[in-house]
């Protein structure tokens, strides 16, 4: 059987939850690494779960997403595992042993991305291919991740998901959705409103979280103008969704838009610099911004 690393990033994990991730996949897998964003001071009251296949790792800062992700890459290569699943700390598998050995069994498993639905008991087609996938969950071979140039440093946290499915496609790798298992995954506290007797859920994101969301997506969608999933949700959820909540239900209106209006700007500029370095490893994975 193929060795499966796991990469879990937490930052001040709620227990019971953390607990449940966790029960719901390490008996399927191999290793389980746990990169703590949590300030080195606070860690070690957040490690709720002991195991002989769990071990703590982290640099004692918070270090987003894409530097963890690199350093499992880097340590699965070294250490002989086969694939790699990212998972983050509030999602929640059904079925993980049914999603593995449906992909193990696929005739793609080390030319694909895979990932689960994100609909409880969804029946029907148990592949389908898809043009992006969401951090949590996402499985893959490490020599495939390794050869299409890992995960991008650059983005730090928001949009690297997309960043990552949208460069495997310009390498030619499909994204599949696998239908024989789900994951629910939780985006936050969101907030309920009434307007005109229609009932609004809102996420109330940080002008600065709106300014990453924003020119992260925005950078996706100008290095790789053919991908049209990213280009959906930059325009239905970030454009019009979180501005129309923001003017409705929202405090900080001005500097909320303000970011968004920024976001969107900074995003197409930084996006033309990285446009078309994908012919062959030549992203730039270390550059900040």
């Amino acid at each position: 059987m193929k060795r499966i690393l796991v990469i879990l990033v937490t930052y001040k994990p709620e227990e019971e939850i953390l607990k449940r991730n966790i029960e719901a996949f390490i008996d399927y897998v191999d290793k389980i690494l746990i990169w703590e964003n949590t300030p080195l001071e606070e860690a070690r009251k957040y490690r709720y779960v002991e195991h002989s296949k769990i071990e703590y790792v982290g640099n004692g800062k918070n270090s987003g997403l894409s530097l963890p992700f690199n350093y499992a890459l880097n340590y699965g290569l070294q250490n002989g595992y086969d694939f790699m699943m990212t998972m983050d700390q509030d999602s929640i598998w059904q079925n993980f042993e049914k999603f593995r050995d449906a992909v193990f069994l696929s005739s793609f498993v080390e030319t694909s991305i895979f990932c689960p639905s994100q609909q409880l008991n969804k029946l029907g087609v148990n592949f389908e291919i898809i043009d992006k996938c969401i951090n949590s969950g996402s499985f893959a071979s490490l020599k495939l991740l390794y050869s299409i140039g890992g995960y991008a440093n650059t983005f730090f946290l928001d949009a690297i998901d997309h960043e990552l499915c949208a460069r495997a496609m310009a390498f030619g790798t499909k994204i599949i959705k696998v239908n024989c298992a789900s994951l629910q995954q939780q985006y936050g506290s969101n907030k309920q409103h009434v307007l005109l007797g229609i009932k609004y859920s809102t996420r109330d994101y940080s002008a600065k979280r709106l300014y990453g969301l924003v020119r992260n997506t925005k950078m996706v969608t100008t290095m790789y103008p053919n991908h049209k999933g990213v280009k959906r949700e930059l325009r239905k959820l970030y454009l019009r969704k979180f501005i129309f909540n923001i003017l409705f239900f929202e405090n900080n209106k001005f500097g909320k838009i303000f970011s968004i209006i920024k976001g969107y700007i900074d995003g197409k500029v930084y996006g033309r610099k990285y446009k078309g370095l994908i012919n062959g490893y030549v992203f730039r994975l270390n550059d900040k911004l």
